[in-house]
């Protein structure tokens, strides 16, 4: 199992007194829509804990390899000033050990993770964690939406 855990310096260090919200994203290119995306999920807290998908997710979920490593990405999503803390996504997709160990008060997903976010709401139910799954409107998602921008 992998850990890979980067944390900025924090004049309030993530705590339970703080609300945390969470969300998930593989972030091979980091572009203005995820940018937008990670500002408005901090907007909802106090700390935003980003978990980066693993290759297996990437491959698994948009049928491809990532190009850039997993620990590139995470120094990428890393140096976002929104971002409170990058960790590696579980590696056991669907298992959300991730959810247990954060406890995020919310998680924000982007507006085209509705899969995720049936399973995700399927899985809080069954073991009655204290969450709320929110959407993030898009952000010109027809010109910054990874698939687009590698098509350029």
């Amino acid at each position: 199992m992998l850990v890979y855990m980067h944390t900025k310096s924090l004049a309030n260090p993530v705590s339970s007194r703080m609300k945390k919200v969470l969300v998930f994203g593989i972030f091979d290119i980091l572009h203005p829509g995820h940018i937008e995306f990670l500002k408005s999920a901090k907007q909802r807290g106090d700390a935003l804990v980003v978990a980066v998908g693993q290759d297996s997710a990437s491959r698994k979920f948009k049928n491809k390899t990532p190009q850039h490593s997993l620990k590139d990405r995470i120094k990428l999503v890393e140096s976002v000033k929104y971002v409170s803390r990058a960790v590696v996504g579980d590696e056991d997709q669907g298992s959300y050990r991730i959810l247990e160990l954060e406890m995020p008060d919310i998680i924000c997903l982007g507006y085209d993770q509705k899969k995720l976010a049936r399973d995700l709401r399927r899985w809080i139910k069954e073991h009655d964690i204290k969450t709320r799954v929110v959407f993030v409107k898009p952000y010109k998602e027809k010109k910054y939406k990874t698939t687009i921008i590698q098509k350029k």
